[in-house]
C-alpha cells in the first residue's frame, strides 16, 4: 500500500505525510495537529526550522488555509517552538530532512 504524500507549505517539497506536521486553524487559532485527527482544513510543514521560517516569512498560512490568518507573533513563536521541540524529540535534523 502506498503512503499518502503531502506538500510542505514552506519548501514546497512533496514528502510522506508522516514526515510532516499538520497545522489547522480552529476558531482563529493556529494549532499543531500531531495526530492528524482534528477536523478542518489542514496544511503541512516539514519539521525543520528553515521550512517554518519560510512559512512565517512569506505568509504562506493565508494561502494554505484560503483565508486570512490573524496570528499574533507570540502565537507564532509558540508554534515554532512546539514544532522544533517535536522535531528534536523525533531526532530529526536539517540534514535528515531530504
Amino acid at each position: 500500500m502506498r503512503e499518502p504524500l503531502r506538500t510542505c507549505i514552506g519548501c514546497r517539497q512533496v514528502r510522506p505525510k508522516r514526515a510532516l506536521v499538520r497545522l489547522v486553524v480552529i476558531d482563529g487559532q493556529l494549532l499543531v495537529d500531531p495526530s492528524g485527527g482534528v477536523p478542518g482544513r489542514g496544511a503541512y510543514c516539514c519539521r525543520v526550522e528553515s521550512c517554518m521560517d519560510e512559512v512565517l516569512r512569506r505568509d504562506r498560512l493565508a494561502r494554505a488555509f484560503r483565508t486570512s490568518v490573524n496570528v499574533s507573533k507570540v502565537a507564532l513563536a509558540r508554534l515554532r517552538t512546539s514544532l522544533l521541540n517535536e522535531a528534536r524529540s523525533l531526532g530529526i535534523t536539517a540534514a535528515q530532512r531530504g
